[in-house]
């Protein structure tokens, strides 16, 4: 350092020349690079916008394709001779669908080649072109098969292969559904198919355009590539095949910019952009056109580099005098603030922005003293809340832990060390496996997919282990803890022991089913005497006598089905009931129950409509839970319609499921009690209005044997309008089950 000092002054200018010079140079060749990348830049975002507006074209063909296909479907005449010839299968309505497809459709868009008619099933029932009738055309129906794809709606296929209606090509395929016009239900499919170079001429046409605009545009190449990489362009069709593949590099980074040599072994600037359909449309400009101006930019950045350098030697000794050396007294009071010392002061005297910068910091000084009294003080206060608050967790009754994002554990309140019976000494750094792996291997992972995947809360019963070995039984909440950028830095879990509870509710189910269960006998014995009161002849028993008597039949059968679906709930609740399956049709075991309520359906005098899809496969099933169920639901059905309404039952089978649908026009369900149709004892307050009979149990017990066997229940339901109750049962059927007691039908 000393030997610095004795430099000369001389040298310490040349040394600053030097340095200034080299300053200048390399600010030139930066300056020189960032003019290379701004026009590099500037082409990119030509080619943005050349990209953009060929998508606008490209959507429009493919929306016009669309819209023509949509107005086919719309065809009274091809809809008709379908649903005809899906039905009767006559040659001459095929025959007179193909030929007016061809005449009067095929010729209004040149860009179409071929029409086909499918059926539900995907056959070609009708086409353009004879040949193509008998043939397999799902492939361009796939997504078509779902009862929610309705009228108005297409399907647009990627650039496939093909080579339907005697050509070999490459084509696109937009298919729409026939729908019939008084029901909605679709009965096929019209697809159309359009040479892809149709789609690529479109392209042609605008980069032609872009050309004759500006000379700049002479090398452009502008492409369409398609879901696999391969070029759309008539002059790298062979056939079937596409034979040009685009740079893979160049189609998976869309929206940014591209330079490298393409398949002419040209360097060029590109750009890219991603359809929502996988498609993906290149723009391509030649590097060494775009780069013609840079040259003249270059000899620029000399002539004032030489310039910069001379200013810059003039203006050095002012720098250091006036700028350098008070920032120094400022860099050095600012460190000494840093280090606590807020009754520095510094003292420049100057009227520019360094004498402003002076008094500023002398302010922000004194500001910083006052701030960081009043700072201490907050965090003292701070600190006795914390306190207050870790109490408050250290007295409640839960038992809470924080946890980081591995599930090791930060903080357990004393709770946690009563309930698992561990000391917070050797709960904390351990995980919660502590005293869990008690549940199945399914059940952690759904948690920890909530809680660090989704980041989401989590809640749950979950059975741990004391320390003493005792399992118990607690209801779990875990949730996510997030830093201010929103992003998770741990756990918090709270626990509430509910083994006690748990217990009290098992002895609540089994004291119902004893108690069912010893009720069973005497009321069987008493409707047997009223049986046989009731079958006595003759003038034994006087009309009012005979009144009595009915009303106790009533009243019994009331008990006897209340008994019953107690003694159901209780079986269910306990798992005790038997599962025993045999193949079963479900339309039968319908019919069967609809049989028996007949003398119902009679006396409200309701309409009954079925509809039952004849492709229904025999299914695995319990008979009589079966009919529990179907009984429950049509028994609602009757009770809750007015006389002369009407009931729909649909049975309809479904890729993995069967789907059980009975619909009603009668009262409906509440809005605001919608949500606890399914609990036990429940009823809607129209329903015991209107019908007092009712225990409020048959909905959960049909839940409860839905969900046992795989399936799911659920309704749409409207007051005064009706309800629709929807059952659907895996293809699997119900699962076998060992048990002690059968279900009371």
């Amino acid at each position: 350092m000393k030997t610095f000092k004795r430099l000369t002054i001389g040298f310490k200018i040349m040394s600053a020349l030097t340095a200034i010079l080299l300053l200048v140079i390399g600010t030139s060749v930066a300056t020189f690079i960032m003019q290379k990348n701004r026009i590099s830049d500037a082409i990119f975002a030509e080619l943005t916008l050349i990209n953009n507006a060929s998508r606008v074209v490209l959507l429009d063909v493919i929306d016009g394709i669309q819209r023509r296909t949509i107005d086919f479907s719309s065809d009274g005449f091809i809809r008709d001779a379908t649903q005809e010839i899906v039905r009767t299968g006559k040659q001459e309505v095929i025959d007179a669908l193909g030929e007016h497809l061809k005449k009067n459709k095929l010729a209004l868009d040149s860009a179409m080649y071929g029409i086909n008619i499918l059926d539900r099933s995907g056959t070609v029932v009708a086409s353009t072109d004879a040949q193509e009738i008998g043939k397999d055309g799902s492939q361009y129906v796939k997504e078509l098969q779902s009862e929610d794809f309705i009228f108005g709606a297409t399907q647009v296929s990627d650039f496939i292969a093909t080579d339907s209606f005697g050509v070999s090509t490459i084509a696109l395929a937009v298919a729409a559904p026939l729908t019939d016009k008084i029901d909605g239900k679709r009965i096929g499919t019209l697809v159309s198919f359009i040479k892809a170079g149709s789609v690529a001429d479109a392209l042609k046409i605008k980069s032609d355009l872009f050309i004759g605009i500006d000379e700049r545009y002479a090398s452009m190449n502008l492409f369409l590539v398609n879901k696999d990489g391969y070029v759309i362009d008539d002059q790298f069709f062979n056939g079937m095949r596409l034979t040009r593949q685009a740079d893979i590099a160049t189609i998976l980074q869309c929206s940014s910019q591209k330079s490298y040599t393409n398949a002419q072994g040209d360097e060029v600037i590109s750009a890219a952009l991603c359809m929502e359909n996988g498609w993906t449309l290149v723009t391509e400009i030649s590097e060494t056109q775009a780069m013609q101006s840079i040259e003249e930019t270059r000899q620029s950045l000399i002539y004032l580099a030489a310039i910069l350098s001379l200013l810059i030697l003039g203006i050095i000794y002012l720098v250091k005098k006036r700028i350098v050396d008070p920032i120094k007294v400022l860099a050095y009071a600012a460190q000494r603030m840093g280090e606590g010392d807020f009754d520095i002061r510094t003292h420049i005297g100057t009227s520019d922005e360094l004498g402003d910068l002076s008094a500023a910091f002398n302010d922000t000084a004194e500001k910083l003293r006052d701030s960081h009294i009043v700072l201490a003080k907050k965090i003292r206060e701070v600190t006795e809340d914390f306190k207050k608050f870790k109490l408050a967790v250290d007295g409640t009754s839960d038992h809470v832990i924080i946890t980081d994002m591995n599930g090791a554990i930060l903080y357990a309140n004393r709770a946690a060390e009563l309930t698992t019976g561990y000391t917070r000494k050797e709960i904390i750094g351990s995980t919660p496996a502590l005293w869990g792996k008690q549940m199945p291997q399914e059940f952690y992972k759904t948690m920890w997919s909530a809680i660090k995947e989704q980041r989401k809360s989590f809640s749950g019963e979950i059975t741990n282990k004391r320390k003493d070995g005792q399992l118990y039984v607690a209801e779990t909440h875990i949730s996510p803890l997030f830093d201010e950028q929103n992003n998770p830095y741990g756990f918090v879990g709270v626990e509430r022991d509910i083994t006690r509870q748990k217990e009290i509710d098992k002895s609540k189910t089994e004291f119902v089913s004893i108690a069912s269960h010893q009720l069973r006998t005497p009321l069987t014995i008493i409707n047997w005497y009223i049986e046989m009161l009731s079958d006595q002849q003759g003038a034994a028993l006087s009309e009012k006598q005979r009144q009595y008597l009915e009303e106790i039949t009533h009243a019994s059968k009331r008990m006897i089905e209340l008994v019953n679906a107690l003694l159901n709930v209780s079986r269910i609740d306990m798992g005790t009931f038997m599962v025993d399956v045999e193949p079963l049709d479900f339309s039968l075991v319908m019919d069967d129950v609809l049989k028996d309520l007949s003398l119902q359906i009679a006396q409200k005098d309701l309409h009954i409509a079925k509809n039952y899809d004849r492709s229904l496969p025999r299914i695995n099933a319990d008979l009589k839970l079966l009919r529990i169920i179907f009984q429950n639901l049509l028994t609602n059905a009757i009770k809750y319609t007015q006389n002369g309404g009407s009931i729909m039952i649909e049975l309809n089978k479904r890729s993995s499921s069967i789907t059980i649908s009975v619909i009603d026009d009668g009262f409906g369900i509440p809005v605001h009690q919608q949500n606890k149709i399914f609990s036990k004892f429940f009823r809607a307050d129209n329903a015991r209005e209107k019908e007092p009979d009712g225990n409020g149990l048959g909905l959960y017990i049909v839940k409860s044997l839905v969900e046992h066997s795989g399936g799911r229940i659920w309704f749409i339901s409207e007051e005064n309008k009706g309800t629709a109750f929807h059952v659907e049962i895996p293809l699997a059927g119900m699962r076998a089950k060992e048990g002690s007691k059968p279900l009371a039908a």
